[in-house]
């Protein structure tokens, strides 16, 4: 990229990074610069710029597939680590810098060579993982911001190097902002009040830009109380203005979304202004669309020439840190070539990771480690996951990948069985085979094919043909030429669209008494069906599609039986589907064609090998059955797909159960990036070993731990819960008021926040803790490894306030370190550190941030309820303010809610609003003073609330629960004010809050009258209790 011949400013090393964009923003035409605004940047040859793209993936290693429509070419081999969760589970920051300095490195050497366009890469994710059913906990690293931003912040140092200007790639934060539902992600909105939005949501991000320097930040889908997060405030407002980030992009097709899915605008130019000013630099969109929006945009007013300057300068600063336009050799990382990917060391690194991501959930008796010489004929590997390298959506592919099965190889010889049970399959009574083409027909039962089951959950499972060693996939793309059939043709399981994952669904037709009787269906106590013995059920296409089999006897989905039309949407593809109704009436031909096709009703899976009987018969001859059990990063969730429960799967407990009562030895290796609920294993399983999947030396870093080359000392970065029925719904963001994570949430739990055992016994001795310069606690641990393995250990510093004016944590994570090689007998000193400033929380009667006065309780222990030693410590803080009512109140800073949600308001506010006409809502303010805070009687008090009322609604104020005003629409004063609101075409039915669909709806000035006897003389608490369809900003005596 370097060209020395090129003498502009542009390139000219010498000049600080200011005068240089000075330069270019002065050089470049309009045009040029509107030709800047997508992640496509075009050439501009005379000023030297070569074309170049931003955005790459990085989650855990390089993704340099190039398997998907835009970019279809040989992949590039790359180092592949354990999923972030997994990494996260390390808890060890100096593995993460190192595991993000590969990421960068072969980065910087896949570009270098020409194989990738971008130097910007899109990671790490950073969204809190509150619920364990949000489909994306394996992209990002725990429940916890100090957690997420320590270890994610060291990844980012490693991807960005050391160099004080230069970048060796440029990390990319992920997604801006209490992005935590796939389900109707591209228009729902995320109710999100003061304190969870700065203590929560914001803190990591926060923490890796101003503590770590990461240098660009992707918003998310998601709206925040009403607002796309593409066109909030926050982004210039926070990441830019107070936390130094330097680069702002939409996620991809995010302005499309905002259109057409949000329906926040009518247009694009109306969308992109709006980004422009919000803080956008770059959008994921369609290049030729982003222009002509730019341009509308600018010619309409929307936007000016310097919003334009704004975007594009900070855009090039990046391009300029990562020394495209480095005319004089200076960039540090120009050295960096192809042959730097991949390397041996880069591969010894994702090992180290792996074997530190290694949780030890349980080892009663001491079963684990196993000795090698006890190993010898004694090992039998069974389980489903154990010969498998899973593939997930954000992994790039490794040169080569080792199974837990080749792991266990490694150390002994063993037997292997899988433990998935076989079948036969039936349509309706006829048999199913596969023709000349891999195709799934009917045939006679001699042609019948045998499949081999695998159930994920509830309804998904996957059928691999025994006789081809491939999975059955639906080929549905019928635009894209395929014919909708059903193929045996792919190695794994794996797409946007996972079309290898079929759906157990309610038979719609009977079976025949002879049938009935023959076909026995195994359900467990929750009355679901399970394929560990011949069953009959209905079966639907990975996305619900009934199956047909057509006049020459293929089976197909329903949807090649319909005319389809394509229409474009630059990147997006929409496919409008006409009515069966609509297809047949226009067309004779296809009516025949359905006419001859045969609706199937049920599927009978005659058994034909019983895996559960031959995993029983190995494990019974072998002294330790080695069982690996878990999910799959495709079907189990993934982005846009969220999971219903925690359930461990139905079958894979079936297998467990038995192989236990075969052999109580048994050892479960549980490879899974999220949490299940493993109530009965944990109770009855004496080792239980945890690892996330995408690690290339998976199956070695867990046999280095089996085998005790390794003393696994991983922990937990997110809460198992034991059940869902204590948790409140994952689209509720509050975790304060509703408890969620380890901080709030103090009911039972199946293992808390940072738990993980050790082969040895490591005891805590002492500690101190004491007051340094005002600004940092020092904190002393001293530990002893009473044990007989050499082992690391993860301590823990947790912080309680006590005697809080307001719900604070439980306690909190405020410093860790991973104590490591302990020997045994070894006592070590470990010195920690926590900052004074992050003690603070978010007051909403003060509107900022404050450091409490009083009692804070030091503890340090081996997980968030593992704690062994506390220190107290007093801070000289401040006590939390009176709220002067005389002054705006903001609705949304309230202390107690009951039945609301928040949503935009007006003029800066964010609005409170009841959920529907029937419930009753009420919001509670504690510490407002009113005539504490007046210098005079007055004649009269009223209540002045900016609020939208509609007809028939009904407002009461209450002090310490008397009432002492009510106000009812058209009974009492208003105010007409002018305001702003959206200007978004009227939303269409989608499922949303009732306020989305009123974002023009007129607010009012609405005075209530107060009895002033009943207002206390001192502070109270204020209470407002709403009825009907009413939605209040703010409001404040007069």
């Amino acid at each position: 990229m370097s060209n020395k011949k090129i003498k502009n400013p542009l390139w000219d090393n010498e000049l600080n990074i200011e005068k240089r964009l000075d330069f270019l923003i002065n050089s470049l035409t309009l045009d040029e610069k509107i030709s800047c605004m997508s992640n496509a940047n075009p050439d501009i040859d005379r000023l030297g710029i070569r074309a170049f793209n931003i955005g790459g993936e990085g989650a855990h290693g390089v993704q340099a597939r190039h398997d998907q429509g835009w970019d279809l070419r040989e992949p590039d081999f790359t180092t592949i680590f354990p999923n972030p969760i997994g990494m996260s589970r390390s808890w060890d920051e100096d593995m993460l810098k190192k595991s993000g300095e590969v990421v960068g490195i072969e980065t910087r050497g896949l570009f270098a060579a020409g194989k990738s366009g971008s130097l910007s890469v899109w990671a790490p994710t950073v969204d809190m993982e509150r619920d364990p059913r949000w489909g994306r906990n394996e992209e990002a690293y725990g429940e916890d911001p100090y957690l997420t931003g320590s270890l994610a912040g060291a990844y980012v140092e490693g991807m960005q190097g050391d160099d004080n200007f230069y970048l060796r790639c440029a990390a990319t934060l992920k997604h801006f902002y209490a992005n935590n539902v796939e389900e109707d992600r591209t228009f729902t909105s995320s109710s999100i009040d003061p304190r969870n939005k700065y203590e929560y949501y914001h803190e990591p991000f926060r923490r890796i830009i101003k503590e770590h320097g990461a240098e660009a930040m992707m918003t998310a889908y998601n709206e925040i109380n009403g607002v796309p997060c593409m066109v909030m405030r926050d982004i210039k407002d926070y990441a830019k203005d107070r936390w130094g980030l330097h680069h702002v992009v939409t996620d991809g097709g995010d302005v499309l979304q905002t259109v057409n899915q949000h329906e926040y605008f009518g247009t694009d130019a109306q969308t992109v202004a709006a980004g422009i000013k919000a803080g956008i630099d770059s959008f994921s969109d369609n290049r030729e669309k982003m222009e002509d929006a730019v341009r509308e945009a600018y010619a309409l007013g929307l936007i000016e020439m310097k919003d334009i300057d704004e975007a594009v300068r900070n855009r090039f600063g990046t391009m300029i840190r990562l020394g495209l336009f480095d005319a004089y050799g200076d960039n540090p990382y120009s050295q960096i070539t192809i042959e730097d990917v991949g390397t041996k060391k880069n591969q010894e690194t994702a090992l180290k990771m792996g074997q530190e991501s290694v949780v030890l959930l349980e080892n009663k008796d001491g079963l684990l480690p196993i000795d090698k010489r006890d190993a010898i004929g004694n090992i039998g590997v069974i389980g489903p996951l154990a010969d498998v390298w899973q593939l997930d959506w954000y992994s790039g592919l490794p040169p080569y990948y080792v199974t837990g099965l080749d792991g266990i190889k490694k150390y002994t010889d063993t037997s292997f069985e899988k433990g998935l049970c076989r079948f036969k399959i039936k349509a309706d009574g006829k048999y199913l085979g596969l023709d000349k083409e891999d195709r799934l027909v009917i045939v006679d039962e001699k042609n019948a094919e045998i499949f081999e089951v695998e159930q994920w959950d509830k309804k998904q499972f996957t059928l691999k043909s025994c006789s081809k060693g491939k999975f059955l996939s639906v080929r549905d793309d019928i635009n894209g030429g395929e014919s909708g059939d059903i193929c045996a043709c792919k190695e794994r399981a794996f797409g946007w669209f996972v079309k290898e994952a079929f759906k157990i669904s309610e038979s719609d037709g009977e079976l025949s008494k002879k049938e009935a009787e023959e076909t026995k269906v195994s359900q467990n106590e929750n009355g679901q069906i399970i394929f560990n013995s011949s069953v009959s059920c209905g079966v639907t296409s990975w996305n619900d599609e009934t199956l047909y089999i057509d006049e020459n006897g293929k089976l197909c989905v329903e949807s090649a039986l319909q005319k389809t039309e394509k229409c474009d949407y630059g990147n997006n593809d929409e496919i409008v589907e006409e009515s069966m109704s609509q297809k047949m009436s226009a067309n004779e031909e296809n009516r025949n064609e359905i006419d001859k096709s045969v609706k199937i009703s049920h599927f009978e899976f005659e058994l034909v090998s019983d895996g559960i009987e031959k995993a029983v018969k190995l494990a019974k001859k072998v002294k330790y059955p080695i069982l690996f059990l878990g999910g799959d990063p495709m079907i189990t969730c993934k982005e846009d797909v969220d999971r219903e429960d925690i359930d461990f799967p139905a079958y894979q407990q079936e297998l467990l159960e038995a192989v236990y009562e075969a052999n109580q030895n048994v050892i479960i290796v549980l490879i899974s990036n999220v949490a299940f609920d493993i109530s009965w294993a944990k109770e009855h399983i004496k080792s239980i070993l945890l690892s996330a999947s995408g690690c290339m030396e998976l199956g070695t870093a867990i046999a280095d731990n089996i085998f005790g080359k390794v003393s696994p000392a991983g922990r937990l970065s997110t809460t198992w819960y034991k059940e869902l029925a204590k948790l409140p719904p994952k689209e509720d963001y509050d975790i304060i008021a509703h408890p969620r994570t380890y901080a709030y949430y103090d009911d039972e739990v199946l293992y808390p926040f940072g738990y993980g055992k050790t082969y040895s016994e490591v005891r805590y001795l002492d500690m101190t803790a004491e007051i340094k310069d005002y600004t940092k606690i020092a904190v002393t641990v001293e530990v002893e490894n009473t044990g007989k393995y050499v082992t690391d250990e993860v301590v823990q510093i947790y912080v309680t306030k006590k005697g809080s004016a307001v719900k604070r944590a439980i306690r909190e994570l405020k410093a860790f370190e991973r104590v490591k090689e302990l020997a045994s007998g070894e006592r070590r000193t470990v010195r920690l550190e926590i900052k004074i400033g992050d003690l603070k929380y978010y007051d909403v009667a003060d509107e900022r941030f404050i450091l409490e006065d009083g009692e804070y309780e030091i503890q340090a222990g081996s997980s968030s309820r593992d704690i062994y030693l506390k220190k107290s410590v007093n801070i000289k803080g401040t006590a939390r303010s009176s709220r002067d009512a005389w002054q705006t109140i903001k609705a949304n800073h309230y202390d107690k809610y009951e039945n609301i949600y928040l949503y935009e308001g007006i003029n800066g506010f964010d609005a409170v609003c009841t959920l529907d006409n029937k419930t009753d809502g009420e919001i509670s303010y504690r510490n407002v003073c009113v005539k504490k805070a007046c210098s005079f009687k007055p004649e009269k008090y009223s209540l002045e609330i900016l609020a939208s009322i509609e007809d028939d609604g009904v407002v009461e104020a209450f002090a310490n629960d008397e009432k002492i005003g009510c106000f009812v629409k058209g009974q009492t004063k208003t105010t007409d004010i002018h305001s702003e609101i959206g200007t978004a075409a009227f939303r269409t039915d989608k499922k949303m809050p009732w306020a989305a669909f009123g974002r023009k709806t007129d607010f009012k000035k609405y005075d209530i009258e107060l009895d002033g006897n009943k207002i206390p003389d001192g502070e109270f608490e204020l209470k407002l209790k709403m009825r009907g369809y009413i939605r209040v900003c703010s409001f404040k005596m007069i």
